[in-house]
């Protein structure tokens, strides 16, 4: 296709560049971020629930053990109800833990800009209506 400039001779119009750019394609995960602050799939909640579960009854099974031993030990001198109750003074978490967050994995695919030369027919009346109909 020839260029033409506008108003060349036996053309009375031109080349018009018609510019037209398509939007690109934003993808976030924002998984990593969400299990981080524990927001999870349900499924992988209760998996990990149910596993947390099954810990604490275990340990508190052998802490109930523990404790049932000490009432019946009569030979040890002392009250066994406040052994039992500084043990559990003793064990209480009281740490606080401080993680960082994961960030989002972003990705971003642009799309290339859509470039349409147009012959446009000059300022005439019948150039204009050309236009339009292009």
């Amino acid at each position: 296709m020839a260029i033409l400039p506008t108003g060349s001779p036996g053309f009375p119009g031109g080349v018009e560049v018609r510019i037209r750019q398509p939007w690109g394609q934003l993808t976030i995960d924002a998984t990593p971020s969400r299990e981080a602050i524990g927001l999870k799939d349900p499924s992988v909640f209760a998996e990990e629930a149910g596993a947390a579960g099954k810990q604490a009854l275990l340990g508190y099974i052998a802490k109930s053990a523990a404790e049932t031993d000490q009432w019946l030990r009569i030979e040890n001198p002392g009250d066994p109800a406040v052994a039992i109750g500084k043990s559990f003074l003793d064990n209480r978490a009281s740490e606080v833990t401080l993680t960082s967050t994961k960030l989002p994995i972003i990705h971003y695919t642009r799309q290339s800009p859509d470039l349409q030369w147009v012959l446009t027919s000059g300022g005439t009346p019948i150039g204009r209506l050309i236009d339009r109909m292009a």
